[in-house]
């Protein structure tokens, strides 16, 4: 049926919305949280806009796939930051991480193993267009800075003993 609000809807705390021949969707508010409802199994929930008169789904909640979040199209940008300057989007089966400030920088960082700081594993150089490896200051354009006994390994595709390793012994060969 049809349903004309003039200006709003004035509803309590858990009341919901139900919409659908069995209340298959619904849309409630809970004091301390809000969340819309797709109730019957396996329905998944999409997020769909017109694009210039062409509908496309903007974003999927595949319920059959443990609620994953789907952006389906290709150049579909996952954004950032106040600037929306960090950035994850998909092309041609490519996958891309931009950092789109000219010139900033991308840090691939992990926890500590006792939870006391983050690492900086990989750390990229916008403005020199260097690759540091546990280094954050690379001073080549691939930089790997490899500290203990194991040094550096460099491994055949095959993972065979053709492997070269490159060690430093902390002398000085100039």
């Amino acid at each position: 049926g049809d349903f004309f609000p003039y200006r709003h809807i004035d509803m309590g705390d858990s009341d919901r919305i139900k919409l659908g021949d069995s209340d298959d969707l619904q849309i409630v508010h809970d004091s301390g949280i809000n969340f819309i409802h797709s109730v019957t199994s396996n329905v998944d929930l999409r997020f769909r806009v017109n694009d210039g008169g062409s509908d496309k789904d903007a974003i999927i909640i595949d319920s059959s796939e443990n609620a994953k979040v789907k952006l389906p199209n290709d150049l579909q940008y996952l954004t950032f930051g106040a600037g929306g300057d960090g950035v994850l989007y998909s092309y041609n089966d490519d996958f891309y991480v931009s950092n789109h400030t000219a010139g900033n920088d991308i840090l691939f960082t992990c926890l500590n193993s006792d939870s006391s700081a983050h690492n900086t594993i990989m750390f990229v150089d916008g403005s020199a267009q260097r690759v540091g490896v546990n280094t954050t200051s690379p001073d080549a354009a691939f930089h790997v800075n490899a500290s203990g006994a194991n040094g550096m390994v460099l491994r055949a595709s095959d993972n065979s003993s053709n492997s070269a390793r490159l060690f430093f012994d902390g002398t000085s060969t100039s």
